[in-house]
């Protein structure tokens, strides 16, 4: 699947996914269940795959 997306518009995804990066690990930290936090940890996963799509159009951080 392809998406096009304008300049802001990637910007803005791009602060999305970094704060939501944030909250993840902070939720990462906090948990005390260990399925719930390999669950986490496979979310910070794709976060960070998605965050390295950026990357080539130079919008990653």
């Amino acid at each position: 699947m392809n998406v096009e997306l304008v300049e802001q518009e990637a910007e803005l995804l791009k602060l999305l996914l970094v704060k939501e990066l944030e909250e993840t690990r902070v939720e990462i930290h906090h948990a005390r269940n260990m399925d719930f936090k390999l669950g986490l940890e496979v979310r910070e996963a794709n976060l960070k795959t998605l965050l390295t799509r950026f990357q080539p159009v130079g919008l990653a951080k």
